[in-house]
C-alpha cells in the first residue's frame, strides 16, 4: 500500500543564477522520498514527498536558519553546525563523538548551539579565539 504524497510550494530567495536553482534541486532529489523542481524565475521550489519517510519541518529547517537533528551524533551536528559557523566545533575526546544528541539550532547564533554543548552532562567547552573545543569533563 502506497502512501499518498505531500506538496509542498517554499520560497528560495538569494539564488543568483539558473545553476544555484540546479544545485538546490540536485540536493533536494537526494533526499530519500522527495522529488522536487526548483525554479529560479519566480525563487520557488515545487516539492512532493512522502510524508511517513520525510520529516518536512526537519529537511527544510535551512530556509529559517535552522539546524534540525534527532538522535544523531554530536560528530553530524558539529560538521553541519560547521558548515555556517565563523569558529568551527572541534570534538577532542572521540567517545563524544558518537554521543547522541537532538536539537533544533539557530546556523546564526553560536551562542544557542553553545549553551546547549555546555549543557551536556560531563561536557567541557572551551572557546578558543579560532574554534569551539569539546571535550569530556
Amino acid at each position: 500500500m502506497s502512501t499518498a504524497l505531500a506538496h509542498l510550494e517554499l520560497p528560495i530567495s538569494g539564488m543568483t543564477c539558473a545553476s544555484c536553482a540546479n544545485r538546490i534541486e540536485r540536493k533536494l532529489n537526494k533526499l530519500d522520498g522527495v522529488t522536487a523542481t526548483v525554479n529560479y524565475a519566480t525563487e520557488k521550489a515545487s516539492v512532493d514527498y512522502d510524508p511517513v519517510a520525510v520529516d518536512s519541518e526537519r529537511t527544510t529547517a535551512w530556509l529559517h536558519h535552522q539546524i534540525a537533528f534527532d538522535h544523531e551524533s554530536l560528530e553530524r551536528v558539529a560538521a553541519e553546525f560547521n558548515r555556517y559557523a565563523a569558529k568551527p566545533i572541534e570534538i577532542t575526546t572521540p567517545a563524544l563523538r558518537r554521543l547522541e544528541v537532538s536539537g533544533v539550532f539557530a546556523t546564526d547564533d553560536p551562542e544557542e548551539i553553545l549553551a546547549f554543548l555546555r549543557s551536556l552532562k560531563g561536557v567541557h567547552v572551551e572557546v578558543t579565539a579560532t574554534a569551539i573545543r569539546v571535550s569530556q569533563k
